[in-house]
């Protein structure tokens, strides 16, 4: 305004300046605000010095001030009046001329069709957590401490403490507030409450940080547990990253990480550096801002356990017609057992699905094979193939029931 009074219309409101003067010889200003749904805001400067007026009105009320900050709302029930700081004189519209009540700093009132009610006090201001004040999700979510008495809250970003220039705002049932679609920077978040009066209580502001940028890619394994040497961690390509970075720990915080490198190109990370016990590993996008690497913040924080690799399968010829295989088991285990001729496995002898820890079989035609094992975990965990075994069935003399011919110095072989 021309003295430097502010008048600040929320979303959802419809505001007609009735009157906007200046008296000829004194300048003394004359402003008249009616308010004709929802709300507006007012920062008037002070009029005590060049004897000014400055009103807003609704159908019910009309709030006279001479140099304040104060609110006036339309509500389903009345008029709401709100006072921030200074003083405001309230009356009943209809009447020309009708006792008016002052409403203190911090105190607010409604306005109904029956008169102007009492002043009350306004809830106070909502407390956000400290992890409010740095966002790392293009979805930003701003959590406050509950304020016995409210019903709802009203939450504004602004980029500036005052909050002239607003961006966003809303009204929430639950003090838990999220916003989006805004470019990284530096904000600020104002929020009130709102008691059953449907009056809007002391604001408060906090300064906060959007650091959304580069997102980071979606993990892809390892999940929930490994059962491998060999940890590769997998994750997708960003379209903003040219580089990530990969954190490895055994607490959650990463204050200690056991790996941390950065400036890996591809989408894979592989080590066969960690035990047998729980870690937590997160990654992040690297893209170039001006010349400069500019991390982006971590993943979400994935978790896994590494457990012992499968046992391999173990054989001791009995020389007996059959042969037994068997191998390490926890309980609840199925296993695929796999028999080959060729140590890449591409000719199969035996392929079975068996839900106890050993293999009987009729032994089979001398030579050279291999065997390996993959156990499934009572949870539906499918984990690797066992390292082959190598194995080697010896010709030897048989009877027509199949048993081995034997002598005083063993079984007899073939080409004795």
């Amino acid at each position: 305004m021309p003295d430097e009074s502010r008048i600040s219309i929320p979303s959802n409101s419809a505001v007609s300046l009735s009157k906007l003067r200046k008296t000829r010889f004194t300048s003394s200003p004359r402003t008249e605000v009616s308010v004709i749904e929802g709300k507006v805001e007012s920062r008037v400067t002070s009029l005590v010095s060049n004897k000014g007026r400055f009103e807003v009105r609704s159908p019910l009320a009309v709030a006279g001030v001479r140099g304040t900050h104060f609110r006036v709302g339309v509500t389903d029930t009345g008029t709401a009046s709100e006072v921030l700081e200074g003083g405001v004189a309230v009356g009943m519209a209809a009447a020309k001329k009708t006792k008016q009540t002052l409403v203190a700093a911090g105190k607010g009132n409604l306005t109904t069709g029956k008169g102007v009610g009492a002043p009350v006090d306004l809830l106070p201001p909502p407390q956000p957590d400290t992890a409010s004040q740095l966002q790392v999700r293009p979805t930003m979510v701003f959590n406050v401490q509950a304020v016995s008495g409210a019903v709802a809250y009203r939450a504004q970003i602004a980029r500036d403490a005052e909050a002239l220039d607003i961006l966003q705002e809303g009204r929430f049932s639950q003090p838990r507030f999220k916003f989006d679609s805004l470019d990284d920077g530096r904000y600020y978040l104002r929020t009130t409450a709102i008691d059953a009066q449907g009056l809007e209580g002391k604001p408060s502001v906090t300064a906060f940080t959007l650091k959304a940028r580069p997102e980071p890619p979606f993990t892809s394994e390892p999940k929930n547990k490994v059962r491998a040497t060999q940890v590769r961690f997998v994750w997708t390509e960003a379209t903003q990253a040219n580089a990530y970075r990969i954190q490895v720990a055994t607490e959650p915080e990463f204050r200690q990480p056991l790996i941390d490198q950065s400036d890996l190109r591809d989408t894979q990370f592989s080590t066969d550096q960690l035990g047998d016990q729980r870690y937590y590993w997160r990654v992040a996008s690297i893209a170039q801002k001006n010349g400069i690497a500019d991390q982006g913040p971590f993943s979400d924080t994935q978790t896994f356990v590494k457990m012992p690799v499968q046992p391999g399968a173990s054989f001791r010829d009995s020389e007996g017609k059959d042969i037994t295989i068997n191998w390490q088991s926890e309980p609840g285990q199925r296993f695929l057992i796999q028999i080959a001729t060729t140590a890449d496995f591409s000719s199969l002898y035996l392929s079975k699905e068996l839900t106890e820890a050993e293999l009987k079989l009729p032994r089979p035609p001398s030579g050279d094979y291999y065997i390996r094992v993959k156990a499934t975990d009572a949870d539906g965990y499918v984990g690797a193939f066992s390292a082959a075994q190598k194995i080697r069935i010896e010709a030897r003399w048989t009877d027509s029931s199949g048993e081995a011919i034997r002598s005083n110095d063993g079984v007899v072989r073939t080409g004795f």
